[in-house]
């Protein structure tokens, strides 16, 4: 999985959005991705690599900007 960088903002607001975040392709899935979801399949790349926001970051997938 690749990584990718994000604003702590924009991690809160993926949160109460209950967003994902491609591992594969990162793009975000918005609405319907579980903080703790794993594997989800991916809208734009076809991927089972959607992971929620809160495992994104706990696995390293996203990090915070500087």
């Amino acid at each position: 999985m690749k990584t990718y960088t994000i604003s702590e903002d924009d991690y809160q607001q993926a949160l109460e959005d209950y967003s994902g975040i491609c591992g594969e392709c990162g793009e975000m899935r918005h609405g319907d991705t579980e903080p703790d979801a794993e594997d989800y399949p991916c809208d734009s790349c076809g991927e089972n690599a959607v992971v929620g926001i809160e495992n994104a970051l706990l696995s390293g997938v996203v990090h915070f900007a500087d």
